[in-house]
């Protein structure tokens, strides 16, 4: 399959252009159990009260959301790089700080941060390597990051993306961001993969969940 090009500015203008829809679709596309995945995702993380908490490629702000149940809202950090969809997170929860930077400088001390989550981020990003290390940066010793995306390339995975394509026709004005999101899971490495990756980053894996029969996944990783 052709590689495709994530570029940061054709990556930020797709989000640009699909913000005033994109909870919307994610809702209609995944029949609301990204939702559920998330919060059973943040419960398994339980980030303390007084911790200073990232959320990576934050986008309309979900994560943030579920995470003020736990974190005091002024720990509570949101980066992305695309305006838009800042824009909304920013209406959804005005007491959180939103910061639009590309995650692979992000504008945060050395061994500063207690946690970071990215949820459905890092599968977008142009040098992974690069936002891994980063991330590796920003945190304390013994920080954790929580990591979601999508998991196995199995039949499941495969009657998803069916059910994508099938979905694009009733999306007809965004039809190629939703291509990309296909195009773009199926070169994303699986779980047992990334698990490598982020190894080899000086990263320990803590836990490793899979979600709705292998197509998402998440894991909980530590910085050694």
């Amino acid at each position: 399959m052709k590689e495709v090009s994530k570029s940061p500015n054709k990556i930020s203008n797709m989000f640009n252009e699909i913000a005033n829809v994109y909870d919307r679709n994610n809702d209609i596309i995944s029949l609301g159990l990204h939702r559920i995945v998330k919060k059973f995702a943040i419960e398994e993380f339980n980030p303390n009260y007084n911790e200073i908490v990232v959320d990576l490629c934050c986008g309309t702000g979900d994560i943030c959301g579920y995470l003020l149940k736990y974190v005091k809202s002024n720990n509570i950090i949101g980066v992305d790089f695309s305006s838009e969809m800042l824009n909304i997170a920013r209406h959804k929860y005005p007491s959180l700080k939103f910061i639009q930077a590309d995650i692979s400088d992000v504008p945060q001390e050395t061994s500063r941060v207690d946690k970071i989550t990215i949820c459905f981020g890092l599968r977008n990003v142009e040098n992974r390597d690069k936002v891994i290390a980063e991330m590796h940066r920003i945190l304390k010793p013994d920080g954790e990051i929580l990591h979601i995306d999508f998991g196995n390339k199995n039949c499941f995975s495969k009657i998803f993306d069916l059910i994508v394509l099938l979905l694009i026709k009733l999306f007809r004005k965004n039809a190629e961001s939703y291509e990309y999101l296909i195009h773009s899971k199926s070169q994303f490495p699986v779980p047992k993969e990334l698990i490598e990756e982020f190894k080899k980053a000086n990263f320990e894996l803590k836990k490793c969940k899979n979600f709705i029969f292998g197509v998402v996944s998440m894991q909980i990783y530590k910085k050694i």
